[in-house]
């Protein structure tokens, strides 16, 4: 018997760029898209193909007219296909010793305006364009400084943006059974960027290639239902062989037949474990790190439900936008999963695990312990907890210890009954703290966490205290420094509320000590910063006073900078707290 050797498939794949451009009642839109596989190779066998099925809406990217409200059909899903690896007699439907897989994606988002926003690279004046990027420190070119959505996040990106997601469509099976193939299955307006392997020939159903190939699919494949029941298609079929190791074409065509896809839901892993009691079944199972996971073996031959079926443009822009996802899916046998999913420091959370060795029937282990987590984290990196909160690490100190916020928007609340400013801890604003902390805290964190020291000084009263506009730096008297460790049980009582002074020196463009402060309007940390419900700014309480009597109290506004207010008005609640690790 030939020796078979198993792979892990990891596969990352860039799939919808959209550039556009407002001008009167309508947007300029223009899309373009890429896509592409990256094989690992490790113990296990797996045979997974990434699909992208973009729809056609306009030549050059997909230039067109639309208006809030447009939309284009983008369906994201994996197809676990059949392999063989008879070199010399090639059987499509091979598929001794096939495997069930195990799947997870993560989707990253990416958003600039300004004129110049709808070139690409190597256009004519692509590196002197005027755009600017929406959320900070994000790189157009760099993948690796996009942000990824969460269940919960809100910023700029996701008030002009929305998906659908869920469902099922009939698809035409990959005629790229390639397992060394780097190659996604596109089709529609999809492109993949990525040249192929040396000695690996170019997959016949592509239509972003020149020349494209007789058998390349119609452009209306990136439609929703474009394909039905009984429809086929035939092509050359791509795949590996073992004995030489080289890429290999079959030599006659062969014809595909439509299947459908399982039908998705897509639920978040709080959703799922609670209301769902941790079933599997077909979910696309959304955690707050912002991986999906499909939620039970993916069997050969077969297809997940949908993740993305749709982007929506929610709002107009009067300036030039350009917006793009890039897809991180990942592959793996049950076997492999528990390495293959932890590359790149990329572990799936305690809540994670515990669904992959429910769906795999495995006992891997658990995560590092989040004290060791959080150890290997840099200022602005963040980190999920046990109970799939998201933190930010703002500042870390000479002896480890950190300061940290948390990410997502919080139900909001007032500073005060009355309006009055009083110092933090005799505020409404710390008992509405504290008891989201009692609810939401992981044991872990309450474990780790430290007094917050001068939290409650008046800065009115302070001889630092300039007289000026709002957003100038209040000095040392708003800056609180970490304390002595406070008992896990009495943990959520030492959160607080940053100050300006916080805001203005930890949301700087460069870090803490870097120019450009939080209440500086050139900082993209303003808008990166504030928070969004259903695309609606929202404010959140900072611990400063307000300018005045009437406006005593303070927060970072709509639009992400600085601002006084009533005290008994509305506004988000961000929790801040110092932790140690050393």
């Amino acid at each position: 018997m030939k020796k078979q050797k198993r792979y892990v498939a990891t596969v990352v794949a860039m799939v919808a760029v959209v550039a556009l451009l407002l001008t009167g009642t309508f947007t300029w839109r223009s899309i373009s898209q890429m896509a592409w596989n990256q094989a690992v190779v490790l113990p296990g066998q797996a045979g997974g193909r990434l699909h992208d099925d973009f729809e056609f809406v306009g030549v050059n990217y997909g230039q067109n007219e639309w208006r809030a409200g447009g939309s284009a059909n983008k369906d994201v899903y994996v197809e676990n296909f059949f392999r063989s690896e008879d070199c010399d007699d090639f059987d499509p439907d091979f598929d001794e010793g096939a495997r069930d897989i195990f799947v997870r994606i993560r989707l990253y988002e990416f958003m600039e305006l300004g004129e110049g926003a709808r070139l690409h690279p190597g256009e004519t004046d692509f590196d002197t364009r005027d755009a600017a990027t929406v959320l900070a420190g994000a790189d157009r070119e760099d993948f690796t400084t996009w942000r990824h959505r969460t269940p919960t996040t809100n910023d700029a990106i996701t008030q002009f943006w929305g998906w659908d997601m869920g469902g099922q469509k009939y698809f035409m099976p990959t005629f790229n059974r390639d397992v060394e193939s780097r190659e996604a299955d596109v089709k529609g307006a999809a492109r993949d960027p990525q040249a192929v392997n040396a000695g690996e020939l170019v997959n016949q159903t592509r239509r972003d290639v020149t020349p494209v190939h007789a058998n390349a699919f119609p452009v209306e494949a990136g439609e929703a239902n474009f394909f039905e029941a009984g429809d086929t298609h035939t092509a050359q079929m791509k795949f590996w062989c073992e004995d030489t190791e080289t890429h290999q074409m079959t030599t006659t065509t062969v014809t595909h037949t439509a299947r459908q896809t399982l039908n998705a839901q897509v639920v978040t892993m709080s959703y799922w474990m609670n209301e769902l009691g941790g079933e599997p079944g077909e979910f696309w199972v959304w955690d707050a790190d912002g991986w999906f996971y499909w939620a039970q073996p993916l069997a050969p031959g077969t297809a997940t439900g949908l993740l993305l079926s749709a982007i929506t443009l929610l709002q107009e822009t009067t300036e030039e936008m350009y917006y793009a996802i890039h897809i991180d899916a990942q592959m793996a046998t049950a076997s492999e999963w528990d390495e293959a999913f932890a590359m790149d420091s990329r572990t799936p959370s305690a809540n994670a695990v515990s669904l992959l060795n429910r769906i795999s029937g495995g006992n891997a282990a658990p995560p590092p312990p989040l004290a060791e987590i959080i150890q290997n984290l840099d200022i602005g990196e963040t980190f999920v907890d046990s109970n799939n909160i998201e933190w930010r690490v703002l500042y870390i100190d000479g002896d480890y210890r950190l300061l940290l916020t948390e990410l997502a928007f919080i139900p909001t609340v007032s500073y005060n009954a009355d309006n009055a400013f009083t110092v933090f801890s005799a505020s409404d604003l710390a008992g509405h703290m504290a008891a989201w902390g009692e609810a939401n805290m992981a044991d872990a964190l309450r474990g780790l966490t430290l007094v917050p020291n001068n939290v409650d000084v008046d800065v009115r009263d302070h001889p630092n205290q300039p007289d000026g506009p709002l957003g100038l730096e209040l000095g040392p008297a708003g800056f609180t420094s970490p304390g002595a460790s406070v008992a896990a049980a009495q943990a959520h009582t030492a959160l607080f509320a940053l100050s300006r002074t916080e805001a203005n020196e930890y949301f700087r463009v460069g870090g803490p000590g870097s120019g450009g402060g939080f209440g500086d309007s050139a900082n993209p940390n303003r808008q990166a910063y504030h928070s969004t419900v259903a695309g609606t700014h929202l404010n959140w309480w900072l611990r400063s006073p307000g300018n005045n009597d009437n406006t005593s109290a303070s927060l970072v506004g709509a639009t992400g900078g600085q601002a006084s207010a009533r005290a008994d008005a509305s506004a988000g609640l961000r929790p801040a707290l110092w932790i140690s690790v050393a």
